[in-house]
């Protein structure tokens, strides 16, 4: 933890606010906040969770803090933190700083965060923005590990704040644009389970990273990449047609365990979509249930982006829409993938088994990013 700068956090002594200004590009220009000051000098901001800030803030946490009629600024970089990562000094600091939110007590401040109607960020120091470089992918503050480990904790915090059991929801590390190191460096921190976009991709990653993990395909994937597909990955989460399903598992060797196979379903009726109406599920369901290659694992959904409403809505859906198919088809469906970095913890309160997680873990990512995002 790099505390924040000793002039900045003497000319904020005794005010109010800070004036917290984006990074170039980030969708947001200055604006003022509450702050709360914690030994050794790391600011807390808390937000509610519908706030356009918030969701910027985990693709671009670069940011710049400035003593309101002061020149006195500094580079800072903002994370999202749970009560867990909270130490007793830091937790004091917010207590007393945000009771008008709600946040009065230790007990009230931790069903804040984990209802996710307000969300936490840490304000610590960084390098200046001017060094950093533009679109080759933003780093997160800390290390892989590190993140992981906030993001296992959030995880956890979602599912019991559920009923749910944690180990019920896996995480699906997104590594698309991700080179092979630092996927290795996820994989010693404990994951297990990768999601790529594209197939060509993961074909030139496979012999370059470490061996043994479980390979999931979450982009759109077209009938003439059925064949290679079918070679590289355990899991593809997006089928949406009969076709599709025909190839991939017409193509999958018998002496191989079959590919687990999810139905892409979209909500949102966005014409750059990919995915099946909901009406149209019962006939694909029964075909992909029918290929010897394939097992039918569940459905997967993509949420809008930008309105958690929107997105909770959208997961329930779908969770609606699997219990509906298990009844009337008798199948059982026990996956249910959805939720990205910006909203999984929305996901898991709805019933999310697999949520895809990229950039709250590698960082935002360089132009050859590919939809969906994780």
């Amino acid at each position: 933890m790099v505390p924040l700068p000793a002039p900045l956090l003497a000319a904020l002594a005794g005010r109010e606010e800070v004036l917290v200004t984006s990074r170039a590009g980030a969708g947001m220009g200055t604006v003022r906040m509450s702050f709360a000051i914690a030994p050794p000098g790391v600011a807390y901001l808390l937000t509610s969770a519908f706030s356009r800030k918030a969701s910027r803030w985990d693709r671009d946490p670069w940011v710049r803090l400035t003593a309101p009629g002061s020149r006195l600024a500094a580079e800072a970089v903002v994370q999202r933190v749970t009560a867990d990562d909270l130490d007793p000094a830091a937790e004091a600091a917010v207590l007393a700083r945000f009771p008008a939110a709600g946040a009065a007590t230790p007990e009230a401040l931790r069903e804040l965060l984990e209802t996710g109607t307000h969300l936490l960020f840490r304000v610590e120091g960084g390098p200046t923005m001017a060094g950093m470089t533009e679109g080759t992918g933003t780093p997160h503050p800390g290390g892989i590990a590190e993140r992981l480990a906030s993001v296992r904790r959030r995880i956890t915090a979602a599912a019991e704040g559920a009923g749910r059991d944690p180990a019920s929801v896996r995480l699906i590390a997104v590594t698309k644009t991700v080179p092979p190191e630092r996927i290795a460096e996820a994989v010693a921190a404990g994951v297990t389970e990768i999601g790529e976009n594209r197939v060509q991709e993961a074909r030139l990653k496979h012999a370059a990273v470490p061996s043994g993990l479980r390979w999931h395909l979450l982009g759109h994937l077209q009938s003439n990449k059925a064949a290679l597909a079918a070679q590289l990955f355990d899991t593809v989460h997006s089928l949406d047609s009969e076709r599709l399903a025909l190839a991939l598992g017409s193509h999958r060797d018998p002496a191989r365990d079959p590919i687990s196979a999810l139905v892409e379903v979209d909500f949102t009726g966005i014409a750059a979509r990919s995915g099946i109406p909901p009406e149209a599920a019962v006939p694909l369901l029964r075909v992909v249930a029918g290929q010897p290659g394939l097992r039918l694992a569940g459905l997967m959904t993509i949420a809008p982006f930008g309105d958690l409403t929107a997105a909770r809505q959208c997961f329930r859906s779908l969770r609606e829409l699997r219990d509906r198919l298990q009844s009337e088809l008798g199948l059982e469906l026990p996956e249910l993938s959805m939720g990205m970095s910006d909203d999984f913890e929305a996901a898991i309160a709805e019933g999310a088994t697999m949520v895809r997680l990229g950039r709250v873990l590698f960082g935002e990512r360089g132009p050859a990013g590919v939809e969906p995002p994780g």
